[in-house]
């Protein structure tokens, strides 16, 4: 105040300058989880592979895969989960590491504070690391999980109208998702939808279809 009343000439000089946020200087997604090698394995497409009635899919983030796939379910139809070897470890309590998967319908719902329009969520199920472990895999470089009857309880909760989504990450990736989130608004603005690994799919009660 005394410098801009006895000497107001002087004084701009002493102003903090207004700093102009250039886009291309601010980091896209795709340079962030680069820098990053815990985001590399939120992001990755080879950590977690789905095989539906013998038919694999490579699940890739949802934010940012280039193509969506959709499988429909039977109560015929076998689904296994194959989780890359050293993902679940890679942690300092490896022991209270766990699979984390999420179904949500395609049914949407408002949220929270925000009021967010979003997917509803159905179910969250969690598999500790030494329980997978002790499953036989077929698959080499991979642990096996078998997810037929887990999924098989939500069949009747999940929309028939649009695709339903189910996501999969580790206990302690979506805790690092989240601790990036809030100190990161570069990633919080360009991952502020769900990132982890997913598919899409659809129930077919069959039993319904032969009445």
């Amino acid at each position: 105040m005394y410098l801009n009343k006895i000497h107001p000439n002087m004084s701009n000089n002493y102003y903090p300058k207004e700093k102009k946020i250039i886009a291309q200087d601010i980091p896209n997604l795709t340079s962030i989880i680069e820098t990053d090698n815990k985001l590399k394995n939120i992001y990755s497409s080879d950590i977690f592979i789905l095989k539906v009635d013998d038919i694999e899919y490579k699940l890739e983030s949802q934010i940012i895969k280039s193509k969506r796939d959709i499988v429909y379910l039977t109560d015929e139809s076998k689904i296994t989960l194959y989780i890359k070897e050293g993902v679940l470890e890679d942690c300092d309590y490896p022991a209270s590491n766990s699979l984390y998967m999420m179904l949500l319908t395609g049914d949407t719902l408002q949220y929270g504070d925000e009021q967010r329009v979003k997917q509803e969520h159905i179910m969250t199920h969690q598999i500790f690391t030494n329980t997978i472990k002790k499953e036989k895999s077929d698959k080499k470089g991979y642990y096996c999980v078998d997810l037929t009857k887990i999924l098989s309880l939500y069949y009747d909760k999940i929309s028939t109208q649009n695709p339903n989504n189910l996501f999969f990450t580790t206990t302690e990736l979506r805790d690092y998702h989240y601790t990036k989130h809030k100190n990161n608004a570069y990633y919080h603005i360009q991952a502020i939808n769900l990132p982890f690994q997913n598919i899409e799919l659809f129930y077919i009660d069959c039993k319904e279809d032969l009445k």
